[in-house]
Parts: C-alpha cells; structure tokens; sequence
C-alpha cells in the first residue's frame, strides 16, 4: 500500500532522531506542500476542462461548415451543365434559361474562371432555372455555336422566350448574372406568380 509522503516524513523523523517540536514543523510544511500539489492539479483540471470545451465547439463549427458544403455540393450537384453538341435551343423553351459558355478551347483563362465563378455560387443560377452549356470546340460547329456565333470566348444567356438577354465577351460572377435574369419581364412574372400564390 503506497503511504503519503507525510507518514514517510514522520517515519524519517523517528529514524533520524528529530525532536517533536522540528517534527511538526516539518508536518506543517508538508501538509502546506501537499495543498500546493493539489493546488496546480485543480489548475489542471480547469485547464484540461476549457481546453475540451473549445475542442468541441471548434469540432460543433467544423461539423456546421461540413454540413454548408455538403448543401452547397447538393445544388451545385443540382447544376444541370451540358454539351453544346447534346443541344438544341429550341427544346429549352418556356422551361429552362439556358447559359451558354464559349471558348476556343478549355485551357482559355477566361473559360476557367468563368467556371469558377459558376461553381462558387450554383445556387443562383438553380434558383433562376438556369442550364449551363460549354462550347469549346470551334471545329465542331454546334448548332448553338451556329446559331450564336460567338467570337473566342462569349457568355451568353438565352431566356425561356429564346431571346438572348446577355452577351458578354468576359466573365460573370452569377449574382450578376442573377441580376441580369432578375430584370427580364419573364422572370419579373415568375417572381410575381409566386408571391401570388403563396399569399
């Protein structure tokens, strides 16, 4: 059975020969030393305690982030991107926006982040029943490449109606191109259909 280090200390005391009095001194230090001992420990545990707290709500933002990126893959996931030679504009309309992404080939800069800038923020175009279509074979001569005609790299939007709403011969962010989308008159009604029926 282990013994305290007090009962060594009187046991050393009785060994050596100290008096009493130098005894209980010597006890009185020990007890003091033995609350300084525990003292650090509860210290410790305190210590020990915060550090666990922080770890779990540092693991609780982690899981919170995992979660936002899993919902945003989820729409992301939702993006309909297509081929520009699988395509016809015509079977598009009255039910889907169709983005159009030209580029002489998939190296372009401008077509990378352009591309970027769709996956950053799907959800704006999901939202906006957007289609998303690449280009980026000139050789192949699509018919929405055809129809279009887009010099190096375009990005152009056709609304439900078929009309091209945007033309421009750099990248968007797709909040602009939300907002482009958001001040046609199709969409204007949509907007207004909705508050319709939800009232």
């Amino acid at each position: 059975m282990p013994r305290s280090p007090l009962t060594l200390l009187l046991c050393l005391a009785l060994v050596a020969g100290i008096p009493v009095s130098a005894m209980a001194q010597s006890a009185e230090a020990a007890v003091a030393a033995e609350d300084k001992a525990t003292t650090p420990a509860s210290e410790r545990e305190a210590v020990h305690a915060t550090a666990e707290a922080e770890s779990e709500a540092v693991q609780a933002t982690a899981e919170a982030e995992s979660e936002a990126l899993q919902a945003t893959a989820e729409t992301a996931s939702d993006l309909q991107f297509l081929d520009a030679a699988d395509v016809v504009l015509d079977d598009f309309l009255w039910t889907k926006r169709v983005l159009l992404v030209f580029a002489e080939t998939e190296a372009d800069p401008r077509f990378i982040q352009q591309l970027q800038l769709i996956n950053q923020r799907p959800q704006d175009l999901v939202s906006r029943d957007v289609v998303v279509v690449l280009d980026t074979d000139p050789g192949a001569k699509s018919d929405v490449r055809k129809t279009l005609r887009p010099r190096g790299f375009a990005l152009v939007m056709v609304d439900k109606d078929g009309v091209v709403k945007l033309r421009k011969p750099s990248p968007w962010s797709t909040r602009e191109i939300g907002r482009t989308i958001d001040k046609t008159p199709l969409r204007r009604q949509e907007i207004r259909d909705r508050h319709g029926s939800a009232g």
